[in-house]
């Protein structure tokens, strides 16, 4: 996936939006759009000194992102995803975004794999 796999930049919506980073990366067939192959989803933030509160070790929770979510494109819609990173379920579902505050909830970076 990641050495000739498709790479797909993501749009990010909410107040936050331009404090994060996301891309997808898709499998060799799903580059087409046919959802066979695996998918990742890396997000990250950026430029977050001033949206750390005083006291925090990191740009993390609700508190931070509010209504910040990832744009979900149709070809990654309709599939679970796991956070490689922090354990992170997000069910199957036909939700056009996903929340970087879910994503974000312990720990300020996220990769996701489609299972």
């Amino acid at each position: 996936m990641f050495g000739s796999g498709a790479y797909l930049p993501l749009a990010v919506a909410g107040k936050r939006s331009e404090h994060v980073i996301a891309f997808a990366r898709l499998g060799p067939h799903s580059a087409n759009g046919d959802g066979e192959e695996g998918a990742a989803v890396v997000v990250v933030p950026r430029l977050t000194a001033n949206l750390t509160p005083e006291g925090a070790a990191a740009p993390v929770g609700e508190a931070v992102w509010g209504d910040t979510a990832i744009e979900l494109p149709p070809t990654l819609r309709h599939r679970r995803w796991r956070g490689v990173l922090n354990g992170t379920q997000i069910p199957e579902s036909d939700a056009a975004t996903i929340r970087v505050a879910e994503l974000f909830a312990i720990f300020p970076a996220a990769l996701l794999v489609s299972s």
